[in-house]
Parts: structure tokens; C-alpha cells; sequence
């Protein structure tokens, strides 16, 4: 694949994932009250929605940077696994949110692999 080609899609993955974190992180941080539901549901209101609404939003703000998208992909990935487990054990299913998700990991995956070399600490080990 051409270089400038594969360059304009991770960017797309990356604009795309950072910008539904950056929707999901104003909503938690607004105090919506379907977030207040489900965080109340989980027992983590209020100090983990606002945790997790700030985790989203460093992550979004990274995606939105070159050198940073590794580990706000890295970040999205795990609050998306978090999310999924919350679901899969307390919360339940509904079909937008799982769009959503999906969406969000795999974005957030495809960026971190695309731009791997730029992760802290392990990226030098990464060679074309």
C-alpha cells in the first residue's frame, strides 16, 4: 500500500476513535444521567465516572497527535475492555452501545499496531 494512502487511513482510525472518546468523555464529565445510571448500577458513582470520563479524554487528545496515538490507543483499548466487561457482567447489552464499542477497540487496535514504534518504553523494540 502506498505510504501516503496508509497514512491517510490510520489517520481516519484515529480521528474516528478519538472522536467518539472525546463524546463519551464530555458525557461523563457533564454528568449525564444515563452515565449517572449506569455508574450508579456499578457502584462507581461518582469518582469513576469522572476517572474514566478523564481517561477517555487523555486518550482522545493523544489519538489526536502523531507521537501520542500509540498510547491513546492503548488507553481507548483499555477502557473499551473495561467497558465490555462491565456489560458482559452487571449492566447488559443494548445494541448501540455495542456499535460503539467495537468500533472504538478495533480503531484503537489498528492505531496501536500502526503506530507502535512511537509507544513509551517498548516502541524502540518495534523494526520495520
Amino acid at each position: 500500500m502506498d505510504k501516503g494512502i496508509k497514512n491517510i487511513v490510520i489517520w481516519f482510525f484515529q480521528l474516528l476513535c478519538g472522536g467518539i472518546l472525546l463524546v463519551t468523555s464530555w458525557a461523563k464529565l457533564s454528568g449525564q444521567p444515563v452515565d449517572i445510571r449506569l455508574f450508579t448500577e456499578l457502584g462507581m458513582e461518582p469518582t469513576g465516572r469522572y476517572l474514566i470520563g478523564v481517561i477517555e479524554g487523555m486518550a482522545a487528545i493523544f489519538l489526536f497527535t502523531h507521537r501520542l496515538a500509540a498510547t491513546g490507543g492503548v488507553l481507548a483499548l483499555g477502557t473499551m475492555l473495561g467497558a465490555l466487561l462491565a456489560h458482559l457482567s452487571i449492566l447488559g447489552f443494548n445494541g448501540e452501545n455495542a456499535a460503539m464499542w467495537s468500533t472504538v477497540m478495533i480503531s484503537s487496535l489498528i492505531v496501536t499496531i500502526a503506530r507502535r514504534r512511537h509507544l513509551p518504553l517498548i516502541g524502540s523494540t518495534f523494526e520495520d
